[in-house]
């Protein structure tokens, strides 16, 4: 009696475990686009990684430059450049009728004449609607509007490409 009251415990414990949500999403990105105007665009990015905080609901956008060229013939000394890391709090989320989350959070500076940065991501991992196209998993949109000159900026970046419409996948799936 004893060791079937101990395996039904064990059960119910892993069927709990399978069903908690992970504490951190970590994707890493493909740069798709900046415009002229972003802040980031001076940057050489070569891609980048998204981290999200379930638990505290804050992101983190790592972006990270290229390598400086070394000339041939010259030895040099590889130094990776240090990475951009911009935090978000406060996030926002909301799921539609496909199954996809959408992430944003906003950081207003303008009382000390800063940007107003937002960032807005999509999840589309749960999707289950039928799509033309394959769908990233992650989309990624970071946005600065500097209001004293009314410059708006916006650089792109897209996570792994995964067929959706063929792999179905369900959130939290009791095992």
């Amino acid at each position: 009696m004893k060791a079937i009251i101990s395996v039904l415990l064990f059960v119910t414990a892993l069927q709990a475990q399978a069903r908690t949500p992970q504490r951190y999403t970590e994707v890493s990105l493909d740069v798709v686009s900046i415009s002229k105007t972003s802040p980031l665009a001076s940057e050489d990015l070569i891609g980048g990684m998204l981290v999200i905080d379930h638990y505290t609901d804050s992101a983190q956008l790592i972006l990270h430059k290229a390598a400086p060229v070394c000339p041939p013939g010259l030895y040099c000394t590889l130094a990776m450049p240090a990475p951009i890391i911009i935090e978000f709090d406060n996030l926002q989320s909301e799921q539609d009728a496909c199954g996809s989350f959408t992430f944003t959070a906003i950081i207003d500076d303008t009382a000390f004449d800063g940007l107003v940065e937002t960032l807005e991501i999509v999840d589309n991992t749960f999707n289950k609607c039928m799509h033309l196209d394959v769908l990233d998993q992650f989309e990624v949109t970071y946005a600065t509007y500097a209001p004293r000159s009314r410059v708006t900026s916006e650089a792109k970046f897209r996570g792994p490409k995964e067929d959706f419409i063929t792999l179905p996948v369900q959130p939290y799936a009791a095992m």
